[in-house]
């Protein structure tokens, strides 16, 4: 069973140049001492690949996480 997938969820948004984007439902852990919540490190440098491609125009600036986790970085 797929870790990522048991975990809770939520839409990251921000903003660059008055233009918005979003991805939703991005996998996250919550440490139970503090509160805080964390991305994975392959959550994390997922965000960023979407991130440059919404940036580019090569993929919507509103999209699931869970379309789009696989995509792979490629030299």
């Amino acid at each position: 069973m797929n870790s990522e997938a048991e975990k809770p969820t939520k839409d990251i948004v921000w903003s660059v140049v008055d233009k918005e984007f979003a991805v939703r439902n991005v996998p996250f852990s919550r440490m139970d001492a503090d509160g805080e919540e964390f991305l994975s490190l392959g959550v994390s440098a997922k965000l960023e690949l979407i991130r440059e491609l919404m940036l580019n125009d090569e993929v919507p600036h509103d999209v699931n996480f869970e379309d789009v986790a696989d995509l792979k970085f490629s030299n």
